[in-house]
């Protein structure tokens, strides 16, 4: 069923926009984005977008707006610290979610004034952004992590581990894959 509601989703977003080109992920500011223009006028304008995903604390920092429906009202810190409370609440919970934030960049520059070349200058086109959400992926551990990490200790060897992961999101793991203890 979610499979069928992700590709009715992504038929309908590739009805209304066409991507031109891809700012891709880059460790610096922890997001990727798409430049997109519109095949038809939508609800949030008539020129380019950029959608940007990424972490939360990566993103947020660069979110002048949060959009509310249809409208978009400026973003304050008191909302930026709420929205990064629950991203970290859902990383660190039970389940040990994924997060990604969502935004767009309702008035991107022109394609033209970017060096699409130099990743370390990506950051500075993804700004004033809106935030319009964070999603959370369930991506557990292996069955075999655990007991692994254990033979591993039994064998006086030091696990440790290098991830991408928010470092609240990498502790939880590491606590429920046997790295740290409780």
């Amino acid at each position: 069923r979610s499979l069928e509601s992700a590709k009715a989703v992504r038929k309908d977003m590739e009805s209304k926009w066409k991507k031109d080109f891809t700012l891709e992920f880059s460790r610096d500011r922890k997001s990727m984005s798409s430049y997109c223009s519109p095949k038809k006028p939508t609800r949030i304008g008539d020129g380019p977008k950029m959608f940007v995903k990424g972490a939360p604390e990566g993103v947020l920092d660069r979110c002048a707006y949060i959009r509310v429906g249809n409208d978009r009202q400026p973003m304050t810190a008191a909302l930026r610290q709420k929205i990064m409370d629950r991203a970290v609440e859902y990383g660190t919970g039970r389940d040990t979610l994924r997060c990604l934030a969502l935004a767009t960049c309702d008035k991107p520059m022109s394609p033209n004034d970017m060096d699409l070349d130099n990743s370390a200058k990506f950051a500075q086109y993804e700004v004033d952004l809106t935030f319009v959400g964070v999603v959370g992926m369930l991506d557990p551990p292996r069955v075999e992590v655990k007991p692994a990490i254990e033979t591993c200790r039994q064998a006086g060897i030091r696990v440790i581990m290098i991830t991408g992961d928010n470092k609240n999101t990498a502790e939880a793991i590491c606590r429920r894959i046997g790295i740290f203890s409780e």
